[in-house]
């Protein structure tokens, strides 16, 4: 089929630039094309149907409903045309927002959402509730009890989402890490016991712990000066750096590598040199606040 570009109206605008630009005569564009299509044979009788299909990312059925979302009201009466609509897109915007911030930000994952016996006992709930002293003292002493001190040659079976000694051991290590040093998660779970540093004040006599960070999200330039705890008294146990690392190189046997490694089943620790996930961090310690009775769903990730 030929079509002249001189006479259609469909054509103004190409028609406008190719006369002001001085190009080519409109008859010989019209040549080379027809050119072109008789060199490529291309059967694009379908092509509108195939994008219109592709482009839906959705069921015939759930297509509907979306439809029918956007032309019925709160009230079930129809939407006047007059009316603005919400497209299907902006809907995809705020749901892909709010799943970022409550998932990422907040560290809550894709857990579905339920009643939480927080907000039922009239507590102001909060995406990310900041752990305290006195939250971390409960977890110390549950971890501490006489069965999860010492961990078996053969540990018997566990049931999903049961701590072992090991992972009682390595939670209490890395809490005291990130409340007492003020670090992520993600920065916690990266040390390695090359970073560590363990030896005697040599004017205290007090056993002292030095930590130097190769990277940290709030110093990208270097320059990050060095974490240094001392051995607390005993009232202060439950946050003491010192001995919680001392207790977890005892009970883990690391002399290198990652400190706080993958647990696997049945409180195995992982033999490779392969740092434990911020997921599997969040759920093990979501089960421990379940040990001693909190709920865990106002607590994430950035509660440290």
């Amino acid at each position: 089929m030929t079509v002249d570009i001189t006479t259609n109206s469909s054509y103004s605008g190409l028609l406008k630039v190719i006369t002001e630009e001085q190009h080519l005569n409109p008859a010989d564009i019209l040549d080379d094309l027809e050119e072109s299509h008789d060199q490529v044979e291309v059967d694009l009788s379908g092509l509108s149907d195939a994008i219109r299909e592709v482009s839906k990312g959705v069921s015939e059925k759930t297509l509907q409903e979306y439809l029918r979302c956007d032309i019925i009201d709160l009230d079930g009466k129809a939407i006047a045309t007059t009316k603005e609509r919400s497209t299907y897109t902006h809907a995809q915007k705020m749901r892909a927002a709010a799943t970022f911030g409550f998932g990422r930000v907040h560290g809550l994952d894709m857990q579905a959402w339920h009643f939480s016996a927080v907000t039922q006992s009239g507590d102001t709930p909060t995406s990310a509730r900041a752990v305290t002293s006195a939250l971390l003292e409960n977890l110390y002493y549950f971890n501490r009890k006489p069965e999860f001190r010492e961990p078996q040659l053969s540990s018997p079976p566990t049931r999903k989402g049961q701590l072992g000694p090991r992972a009682h051991s390595m939670m209490n290590c890395g809490y005291n890490f990130s409340f007492c040093g003020l670090l992520c998660v993600d920065e916690m779970l990266k040390i390695q016991l090359q970073d560590i540093n363990l030896s005697d004040d040599p004017k205290t006599g007090q056993l002292k712990l030095s930590l130097h960070l190769p990277f940290r999200k709030t110093s990208q330039f270097g320059d990050i000066k060095p974490f240094v705890w001392y051995e607390m008294p005993e009232e202060y146990q439950h946050i003491c750096v010192v001995q919680a690392f001392v207790k977890w190189i005892l009970i883990s046997g690391l002399t290198e590598g990652y400190l706080f490694r993958k647990i696997r089943a049945n409180d195995r620790l992982a033999e490779e040199n392969e740092p434990m996930t911020s997921e599997q961090f969040l759920e093990m310690f979501r089960n421990n606040l379940l040990d001693i009775g909190v709920d865990f769903v106002p607590y994430g990730t950035h509660s440290f």
